[in-house]
């Protein structure tokens, strides 16, 4: 136990939340704000694109993952703080708020996309959209560990070295649906960010930030988009790993988000 700490200490990785925001990830969101860039440049090491669309010229990373960390919370209201001139206060009143609904958890923001396949610059016919791949889906925290037994773990008799996916330490995580959109197009679907969806998101919100939806907003169309907070317990004995993933589970898919828990804040 002791060890394990002590490993993950030497490594910086900070899964708990500390009682003030972390400095370096504060002045990361600042360097951000002063760059002229928007709030979605803060997310860096901690979003993971896990499915792209072709959209009939380009192919655009849409399904994606992020990793609610204490490290991203700190970098968020870095840039936030630097763009409202917050009082000390207040930025410590929304750290503590942020830390009230996500302490002693690994949170992730998932979304998932469903959309028309498009052809080739418009010039050949596309397809219908499948529904059921962004809204029936499952997830799984893990990562590699020797460790575990039983309910927790998962093992297989032979794996690739060069894509070692076992033995694993898995959690089924508790998941809450944001939203689900429908749209006639990509943009109808993407007029609400994530962070505008949910009270527990509220100190992420810039001053003038989009509304939340009504029930009678994004409810018809081929383009949908859902958005999930799939939350699981921090390990008490912490993840003595390299990488932390989110695994999603859906008809033809099982995309893995990888976050590298030796890397954080370079």
């Amino acid at each position: 136990m002791l060890a394990t700490l002590a490993a993950l200490l030497a490594i910086g990785v900070p899964l708990e939340f500390p009682s003030e925001p972390i400095q370096t990830e504060l002045a990361r969101g600042e360097k951000v704000y002063y760059a002229g860039k928007g709030v979605d440049r803060i997310m860096m090491e901690d979003r993971q694109i896990i499915g792209r669309w072709f959209d009939g010229q380009l192919r655009r990373d849409m399904d994606d993952v992020t990793w609610l960390s204490p490290n991203l919370l700190s970098r968020w209201l870095g840039y936030l703080n630097a763009k409202e001139k917050w009082s000390e206060t207040e930025l410590a009143r929304r750290w503590e708020t942020l830390k009230e609904s996500f302490n002693g958890t690994l949170s992730f923001v998932v979304q998932t996309y469903a959309l028309p396949k498009q052809g080739f610059f418009d010039l050949t016919d596309g397809g219908e959209s499948k529904p059921r791949t962004a809204l029936q889906v499952r997830f799984a925290v893990s990562w590699l560990s020797e460790a575990g037994s039983g309910d927790n773990r998962h093992q297989e008799t032979a794996v690739g070295q060069k894509r070692k996916e076992a033995p694993l330490l898995l959690q089924d995580p508790f998941v809450s649906n944001l939203g689900i959109f429908r749209g006639y197009d990509l943009g109808s679907i993407e007029r609400w960010p994530w962070y505008a969806l949910d009270q527990r998101f509220d100190p992420l919100a810039p001053e003038f930030g989009t509304r939340r939806p009504t029930e009678y907003d994004g409810v018809v169309g081929d383009y949908v988009r859902a958005v999930y907070l799939v939350q699981a317990p921090v390990p008490e004995e912490g993840i003595p790993a390299k990488n932390l993933e989110l695994r999603v589970f859906a008809e033809g898919k099982e995309p893995i988000a990888r976050f590298d828990l030796t890397a954080r804040g370079k």
